[in-house]
């Protein structure tokens, strides 16, 4: 059993050349998971069993294409949307639509 005893952030690096993802074999995807302090990992039978330290407890998972955006989802893993909002914008003369999306963290 795994115990977290700091904020972790799990950044792993899987090559995924072999699947038919339309990818190659060089092609790589990264990935980061980010658990609360105190969070314990449990391996049963074929599975991975999490526990969180609070019954509020979370998990952020994120998927990359770069290497270097790593660091970015690391810093900001815990970063909760507190509000959202959206303005369209729609152009009768051309059928064009755009929008803007805010969000509060």
């Amino acid at each position: 059993m795994a115990k977290i005893t700091h904020l972790f952030s799990l950044c792993i690096l899987v090559c995924l050349g072999l699947l038919s993802c339309n990818k190659t074999e060089t092609s790589a995807s990264y990935y980061c998971i980010t658990v609360p302090e105190g969070t314990t990992f449990k391996k049963t039978g074929s599975y991975i069993k999490v526990v969180f330290p609070a019954a509020d407890g979370y998990m952020s998972i994120g998927s990359m294409t770069k290497k270097s955006d790593l660091h970015t989802f690391y810093q900001h893993g815990y970063a909760f949307v507190e509000d959202t909002s959206v303005t369209y914008r729609y152009d009768e003369n051309t059928a064009n639509m755009s929008a803007d999306y805010q969000v509060k963290t």
